[in-house]
This record gives structure tokens, C-alpha cells and sequence, in this order.
């Protein structure tokens, strides 16, 4: 059975539609997955005022000395469709996230353009593809990944001098050492409040 840590940071404090929100996930997970024996779940809070890089890195330790199979990220600013984990989990894949939405409509998804990567506006709409990137704030991590690029650096979650999100870094880092990264579009997410870049 897999053994999934999910994590979720919190900025300052939840709004009420987001713990709502949470309360239908956990909700689906216990009633529909973890019930039917499909993985083993553990949820840990990542806050309240922790820097959002050293939340995620400390959650990426943890999962690794806990020998978890998977690592789930949820951001406080994310609402998620209830079943979100199983369609992750279900895909199989190194790194697959849901098609998030910033709170102006742009999805958080990018694709390879030249010697980087673009936000892709015209992504497909139906069935899990691959991208170059997805948004963190809804994310399934094979924890062999994180092994990988543990070993290459301290931080795993970081900026870097362009201040480019630290999700498309780590895709980034990922897709070098030879895994994929996939979204899953079918029932977007949905940001409902933007943070300052240097939360």
C-alpha cells in the first residue's frame, strides 16, 4: 500500500471557504480511498508564518524519513475538488498536479519554449498531458524524485535570481534528471487569494 504525506503550508490563517473546501477532501479521502485500502494518508500543517520554501522542504524531509511513497502539497489558497488526491494517485505518474487557476483566471501550467518555460494558456482541456510544469499548490510527488534532486542540493524548493516560481524550478530540476511532469485538467482548481512571491 502507498504511503502518502500531505502537507499543506499556511500562510497567516485559512478562509472559510477553503476550509470548507478541506473538510469535503478529507472527507472523500477517508470515506473513499483509504477505506478501499488504496493508500495510507497522513496530513501535517505547515505553519502558521513559515517561509513557503522552508515549509515544502520540511515537508519533503519528513516524507523521506517517514518512508512515504508520495508526497501531496495543498497550498491555503487552493480550493481542490474533493477526489483530487485519488485521480492523482490513479494516474501513476513522478509529478502530476491539478490544472490550478490564479485568482485573474491564468492557469498555473507551463510549457517548454525555447530555453525555458511559458505559461500555456492553450493547454488541452481534457485528460492528464504532459507539461513542463505545474503549480505546487496541488501536487503528487513520487518520493523517488525528491530523493533525486535531494541529493543535488540543500534547497529543493527555492528561487533563483530571475525570481522564477519555485514550482516551475522544480519541475525544472525534475525533467533533467529524467522524470515527467503531467497535469490533470479535467476539474480545475481554483486560487481565491494571491500572496506576495516572497511569503
Amino acid at each position: 500500500m502507498d504511503k502518502i504525506l500531505i502537507a499543506e503550508p499556511i500562510y497567516t490563517a485559512m478562509r472559510p471557504d477553503v476550509y470548507f473546501n478541506r473538510i469535503a477532501f478529507w472527507k472523500s479521502v477517508w470515506a473513499n480511498d483509504v477505506a478501499q485500502g488504496f493508500y495510507d494518508a497522513r496530513a501535517v500543517v505547515m505553519g502558521p508564518r513559515r517561509a513557503i520554501r522552508d515549509a515544502r522542504d520540511l515537508a519533503l524531509q519528513m516524507a523521506l524519513q517517514n518512508k512515504a511513497t508520495h508526497l501531496f502539497f495543498m497550498d491555503d489558497d487552493i480550493l481542490v475538488p474533493p477526489h483530487i488526491l485519488d485521480v492523482l494517485h490513479r494516474a501513476d505518474r513522478a509529478i502530476v498536479g491539478g490544472l490550478i487557476h490564479k485568482d485573474d483566471g491564468t492557469p498555473i501550467v507551463f510549457k517548454e519554449e525555447g530555453d525555458g518555460e511559458v505559461p500555456w494558456l492553450d493547454h488541452p482541456k481534457k485528460g492528464i498531458f504532459e507539461c513542463a510544469a505545474v503549480g505546487a499548490g496541488c501536487m503528487l510527488i513520487q518520493t523517488e524524485v525528491l530523493q533525486a534532486i535531494k541529493f543535488r542540493q540543500n534547497w529543493v524548493f527555492n528561487y533563483d535570481k530571475t525570481r522564477r516560481t519555485m514550482d516551475v524550478l522544480f519541475c525544472r530540476q525534475a525533467r533533467q534528471l529524467g522524470f515527467g511532469v503531467a497535469c490533470w485538467p479535467d476539474i480545475p482548481c481554483v486560487q481565491v487569494q494571491h500572496y506576495p512571491i516572497d511569503r
